[in-house]
């Protein structure tokens, strides 16, 4: 990827380890590579980003932000939700569901990022 030639809103980190939260980004109207370029160089240095602010996606906007990303991977053994390969339902909250994990990684090839609509009614997305 070449270097991004735009800047979000803001870019704050919290006050813990790792992650940043990014201002001013709206991924159901802006899916670009500009984009994805931009996100990438900032989740390259702190290891995720925080994306407040967004609108209740549609799985086709998810989609094709996720697509930015790379090859879409679907769940060895939990299934996607109807015509939308890739986007699995948590409708079940357990005590792991509820706290971000990756549980992929055992995978040939596992994915690099991971994308879940995040907070409540899906106004956030993080990676």
């Amino acid at each position: 990827m070449s270097t991004p030639t735009r800047s979000p809103g803001s870019v704050t980190p919290p006050s813990g380890a790792l992650g940043v939260r990014i201002d001013g980004v709206d991924i159901a109207a802006d899916s670009s590579e500009a984009l994805a370029e931009m996100l990438q160089a900032i989740l390259d240095e702190h290891l995720v980003i925080h994306l407040p602010g967004q609108v209740a996606l549609t799985p086709e906007q998810h989609l094709a932000f996720a697509a930015l990303w790379g090859e879409i991977a679907t769940h060895p053994y939990v299934p996607s939700i109807d015509g939308h390969p890739g986007i699995m339902q948590i409708s079940d909250p357990t005590e792991l569901t509820t706290v971000w994990h990756q549980d992929v990684t055992h995978m040939e090839r596992p994915p690099s990022v991971s994308s879940s609509p995040a907070g409540t009614g899906g106004r956030s997305a993080t990676c």
